[in-house]
């Protein structure tokens, strides 16, 4: 049995090298003048090949892509994550897969998290509305 690898890369590769890789990066409009996500994506080598997310500008996340997600962003700080996920409880909505990313210590930082149901838009304002957070999208895959 082959054993599977995720294959990932970083920015500074040229797009022939991230092609060698299997990885892409893309760059996903947003109708504004700045891009919400730019973000390498890559697969793996088993027969069940999946799309992950490796790096979304710049922040190394390593998430699959997958129905109905969630993309956070804030700033670093203690109970975050405790935050998010009682909000979305609260709202009964549950958490299949949750993967973070940051700059640095007390820095930017990324959640891309897979729910089991779409967000409504009351909870996309009371994740808004959370201490330190900076941005919300609800992305369905």
């Amino acid at each position: 049995m082959s054993r599977t690898r995720p294959l990932w890369t970083r920015a500074a590769l040229s797009a022939s090298a991230l092609c060698a890789l299997g990885c892409i990066t893309v760059n996903l409009p947003t109708g504004t003048v700045e891009p919400l996500v730019e973000t390498t994506i890559g697969g793996d080598e088993s027969s069940d090949a999946k799309i992950l997310v490796v790096e979304i500008e710049g922040i190394r996340v390593e998430a699959e892509l997958q129905g109905h997600m969630l993309l956070v962003r804030n700033i670093d700080r203690p109970g975050m994550v405790g935050n998010l996920g009682k909000t979305l409880g609260d709202a009964g909505i549950n958490i299949a897969t949750f993967f973070l990313g940051r700059q640095a210590p007390g820095g930017e930082a990324i959640a891309l998290l897979a729910i089991d149901a779409p967000p409504g838009d009351l909870v996309i304002m009371n994740i808004c509305a959370l201490p330190n957070v900076t941005q919300v999208k609800s992305l369905k895959f």
